[in-house]
Order: C-alpha cells, then structure tokens, then sequence
C-alpha cells in the first residue's frame, strides 16, 4: 500500500508540471477534487472492502491500489505547486521548504495514525479532506491574483522550476 501511495504521489508531481496548479480555477478544483475523494472514502470503502475480504490476494492487491492511486495523484500536485509559489518570489529558502517538508510528512503521518487509532480511518480521511478545504483561502490568499501565481501569466512559472 505504501509503495502504491509513494508511486502515485510521484506520478501526479510529474503530472503538475504538464498541468500546474497555475491559475485560482486549477487550484481550487484540485484542492475541492482532492478533498471530495478523501471525504468520498468513508461512503464507498467500507463496502468495497467487505466485498471483496475473501478475494484472492491479486485482487485485494488491485483493490488497495485503485483506491490509493487517486489519492496520492491527487495528493502528488500539493509539493511542486508550493514550491512555484517561493520561487515566483524568491528562491532563498528553497531548501528550508524541502526540509519543513520533511519534517511536516513526519509529523502528520504520526498525527493520522493516533487519530486513526484514537477515532478510526474514516475520521483520518475527514480530516485529511478538511486539510485540502482549509488549504483553498490560504492559497488563494497568498499565491494568486487574478492572472496566476504572484501576476505572472499562467504556465510561465513552470519553467522557474528548473
């Protein structure tokens, strides 16, 4: 299952370079995408799951990785898109990004596996999902106007991130 996220999240940070997160209409429908897929879970996953508990282990296998495909694609266009944000105003503190990057994987994947323990999966991916809705004014709040990341014209920040 890891293995499948960690893939995937690498598949949608490649993808957010053909199709960024450039302009307020891209990057609120990621995020509201993303948050209803997290919030979808609960509705659709207990069922399937029960479905298919006495599947062979290929189709198990096939299970975990169709639910957790699109969520770590999804999840995979948050990092590079953070990243164009500094580097449209200055590339300094790039490597202190990578590092609270880091640190901030760390902490949450510990903090969603105590509430997971303390309340159950289905609240983690409540949570998450209320994670990616928060993340909607503050993006908009200090990334865009209306022309794209920090006035530049969309798709031109793309290039800044070589």
């Amino acid at each position: 299952m890891l293995f499948s996220l960690i893939l995937s999240t690498g598949v949608g940070s490649l993808a957010s370079v053909r199709q960024p997160l450039d302009t307020r209409r891209t990057f609120v429908l990621w995020a509201a995408v993303t948050a209803f897929y997290l919030a979808a879970l609960p509705a659709w996953l207990p069922g399937a799951l029960h479905q298919y508990e006495s599947a062979s282990l290929i189709v198990r296998a096939a299970l975990c990785l169709a639910v957790t495909a699109p969520a770590g694609v999804l999840m995979g266009f948050g990092f590079p898109t953070g990243m164009r944000f500094i580097n449209a105003v200055d590339r300094t503190p790039t490597p202190w990004f990578w590092g609270i990057n880091g640190a901030a994987g760390v902490l949450a994947s510990s903090f969603a596996v105590g509430v997971s323990i303390a309340f159950g999966i289905y609240v983690t991916f409540c949570t998450s999902a209320l994670c990616y809705v928060l993340l909607i004014p503050a993006g908009l709040a200090i990334g865009f106007n209306q022309t794209g990341i920090f006035g530049l014209a969309p798709r031109s920040v793309v290039g800044r991130l070589s």
